[in-house]
């Protein structure tokens, strides 16, 4: 293979691969801007007394905070990570743990405050993650 077809196919391979690392943050973005807008219905479940559509509505998000928390642990059981990103799959299995803790006290206080706080992280990590040079393009 000449030097000009191996390099084209080095080219195509790597958009491809690219291309599936974007897919997975444009889902992943989707996944947490759905989980932003439940955590808002929630909300709104708090403040008009809707218990039992809260509860449903916080079980959903609870269940969103496994699955990423189980994806994590996919990740660095299938993949040879660098201490970095090691770290910072550690960091955000810590951080996804800490929701689940204010998401319980959001179900069993009815705790605004601890709701917000999961919130906030939440749109920190769309931000985070919108601003990620794969997404952009860069």
């Amino acid at each position: 293979m000449s030097a000009a077809k191996l390099a084209k196919s080095h080219y195509r391979h790597s958009q491809y691969v690219r291309a599936g690392e974007t897919g997975q943050i444009e889902r992943l973005q989707l996944l947490l801007r759905g989980l932003l807008d439940m955590l808002y219905q929630c909300e709104g479940c708090i403040e008009s007394r809707q218990i039992a559509r809260k509860g449903e509505l916080v079980g959903r998000c609870m269940d969103i905070f496994i699955t990423l928390k189980q994806n994590l642990a996919s990740a660095d059981s299938h993949l040879d990570i660098k201490p970095q990103l090691g770290a910072m799959t550690g960091q955000l299995n810590q951080l996804y743990d800490h929701c689940l803790f204010l998401l319980s006290r959001t179900t069993l206080e009815d705790n605004l405050e601890a709701l917000k706080a999961v919130q906030g992280v939440v749109k920190t990590l769309i931000d985070a993650w919108e601003a990620t040079p794969l997404n952009t393009g860069h």
